[in-house]
């Protein structure tokens, strides 16, 4: 690879990453055509674009910024799942496919999810995320909940004065009635 292509390279690198609100990388050691064809598939799917990169030019591209940290996971065959929609699409993806029998030797080596690095562990918790539809549904539940409660509390306070108005009215007629 001469300069030139080496440069445009990490330019590439640079790029993909940096509109990128998530990225994952992980080692595909030990899988065959089909088995990477059909991840591939999934993670376009789920507008995840996934390549193999080469460590000595993903470590140029990351060495200034706040990616610096990915430096530490770019050891041996090296795949970059990258996503700028939805942060945490490819490790849905990933912990999902990675169940399948036999795929106990695909490894997510670590990440980033908007300029936070994360390794291993942490991009598997983002699997268990639910989807943005739900949290905004639970949010609304939050936010409702309160709302219900002052318009029960002001129905009582409204209802408690009607009821005490009709006994007044009440009383008045049997005075009225009786004098």
């Amino acid at each position: 690879m001469s300069r030139t292509e080496k440069a445009e390279s990490i330019s590439s690198l640079k790029a993909l990453l940096g509109g990128a609100q998530a990225a994952v990388l992980t080692d595909f050691r030990g899988l065959s055509v089909a088995e990477l064809t059909e991840l591939r598939g999934l993670l376009r799917k789920h507008g995840v674009e996934y390549k193999v990169v080469k460590n000595t030019l993903a470590r140029l591209a990351v060495q200034e910024g706040s990616l610096q940290g990915l430096s530490r996971f770019l050891e041996g065959p090296t795949a970059l799942a990258v996503s700028r929609t939805d942060p945490v699409a490819a490790s849905k993806v990933f912990v999902a496919w990675s169940r399948g029998p036999g795929r106990e030797r695909f490894q997510v080596k670590g990440g980033f999810v908007e300029g936070q690095v994360l390794g291993p562990a942490e991009i598997a918790a983002l699997a268990s995320v639910p989807p943005r539809e739900v949290l905004l549904a639970r949010m609304a539940g939050a936010f409702q909940a309160p709302l219900q409660g002052l318009a029960r509390v002001l129905g009582a306070t409204l209802t408690g004065l009607a009821v005490a108005l009709d006994q007044v009215r009440q009383q008045k007629e049997r005075q009225a009635a009786a004098g």
